[in-house]
């Protein structure tokens, strides 16, 4: 993806991060994944329900 300039830096990161402390053994993997899902879930509905003027064009 950085290659063809898809995706910010910074969110690969972060998305990287998140994925591997979901998957570590630790007590805090199924706690991020559920927190992680939420705001998900809430992003997505914002731009459903309120169509924000976003970057990329998005056709429903």
């Amino acid at each position: 993806m950085p290659f063809f300039g898809e995706m910010n830096y910074f969110w690969m990161v972060a998305l990287t991060t998140v994925v591997t402390i979901e998957r570590l053994p630790s007590t805090w993997g199924e706690e991020l994944s559920i927190a992680t899902g939420v705001v998900s879930l809430a992003a997505g509905l914002v731009v459903v329900l309120f169509q924000p003027s976003l970057p990329i064009g998005f056709v429903v």
